[in-house]
């Protein structure tokens, strides 16, 4: 009886060891606003999360089941700040623009629950700062999008990828269709 226990015990936390995962971000913008502007916007995106990870997936070694971005922020997120931009109107450039916009990436983390036993809650929240210049006018917005998702079990890498960019693609839908921003970036 002790023996079953034992080894009872021995697959269920065996089961709580995570590996680490490593996501790409591929968040999938809907442009409200088509453009047929072709002004030159200097665009720059910058990682500004205090931490590198993402978080930790849990279990019982939460210091080695984390989660990583395959690629760096800056290399994931300026083609697709680029591709928004032109669907807006705007030809980006890389300096030189008489309008300039800055995406800060403040925050992109991943919370799980702290139960080794199923279920499995889940936050994923995301923090963008838009910072535009406009000759001597600056504007500056942050663009927040929080979401929980409950699992059986915990979560595949495919599934992680996928609420992970299902929120940044929230907060990026939100700056890039801002009436504010917009007006401010077209004066």
């Amino acid at each position: 009886m002790l023996r079953t226990l034992i080894l009872s015990s021995a697959i269920l936390l065996s089961g709580c060891a995570l590996s680490p995962q490593y996501v790409d971000l591929k968040p999938q913008l809907e442009i409200q606003q088509q453009g047929s502007r072709s002004r030159p916007i200097e665009i720059h995106i910058k990682d500004a999360r205090p931490v590198q990870t993402l978080g930790s997936r849990g279990g019982v070694y939460t210091g080695t089941s984390l989660i990583h971005l395959s690629t760096p922020l800056e290399n994931s997120l300026k083609p697709i700040a680029e591709h928004a931009l032109r669907q807006l109107g705007y030809a980006p450039v890389n300096q030189g623009g008489a309008v300039q916009l800055t995406l800060a990436v403040e925050e992109l983390t991943y919370q799980a629950s702290s139960k080794t036993l199923p279920p499995v809650d889940v936050t994923v929240k995301s923090v963008v700062k838009a910072q535009s210049r406009n000759g001597n006018q600056t504007r500056e917005a942050r663009f927040n999008s929080e979401k929980t998702h409950r699992f059986l079990k915990s979560p595949s890498p495919e599934e992680n990828e996928r609420i992970i960019n299902e929120v940044l693609t929230q907060s990026l839908n939100r700056l890039f269709n801002d009436p504010s921003l917009l007006g401010f970036l077209s004066q």
